[in-house]
């Protein structure tokens, strides 16, 4: 009988310890699955947000290179304030935003003279015909791809790094950097054989 018992007890507690661990990997699956982006996402899987500087890498279609000298940026907690870069000009205004719907309005912009502003003009016009956002992840970047009201892709643009994400990176690696020459450095100095005067 006490073996009976000591076997249920085995058993039980064996039971018990599946699953916790079970629910501890639903819960590290839940936080993967909550950072990561599925293709049909509507929303941002990387920041929620659409806050931040985004360069044009694409316009109706076409490449556009060198990206970062066109840019949007958008501003929530400056009463949705919408700025910019055209490639010569700058660019401001404000959002309205509702899910996935997004409008620019009260669009205006500096009038410096370029050389080139066919690419200028063409941006220029297409904002006000934005309805709707849809953002996604990769790897290796966060993309946004605003559409006019037949749904037909008019801007894709990429997230840009902040600068002190950027900062923030480099004095990371600095240090580790450091820490290994150090940690060298400490390895040699005991690796020396004491000498006796």
């Amino acid at each position: 009988m006490k073996k009976l018992m000591y076997l249920a007890a085995i058993i039980l507690s064996s039971t018990m310890l599946f699953s916790c661990n079970s629910k501890k990997d639903d819960k590290k699956s839940e936080s993967k699955s909550a950072i990561e982006c599925k293709k049909d996402d509507k929303s941002s899987c990387c920041t929620k947000s659409i806050d931040g500087e985004w360069s044009l890498v694409k316009l109706n279609g076409k490449d556009i290179n060198p990206a970062d000298s066109i840019f949007l940026g958008f501003s929530a907690k400056d009463d949705y304030r919408v700025y910019g870069m055209t490639g010569c000009n700058r660019l401001m205004g404000q959002f309205k935003l509702d899910g996935d719907k997004l409008t620019l309005e009260n669009l205006g912009s500096t009038k410096a003279m370029c050389h080139n502003d066919a690419i200028e003009r063409e941006f220029l016009a297409a904002l006000p015909e934005i309805t709707t956002f849809k953002t996604e992840c990769t790897e290796t970047a966060e993309t946004m791809t605003l559409f006019d009201k037949d749904k037909k892709e008019i801007l894709v643009l990429t997230k840009k790094i902040k600068a002190a994400d950027s900062d923030d990176k480099t004095k990371k690696e600095v240090k580790d950097t450091t820490k290994t020459k150090d940690d060298s450095k400490a390895k040699d100095e005991t690796s020396k054989p004491n000498k006796k005067k």
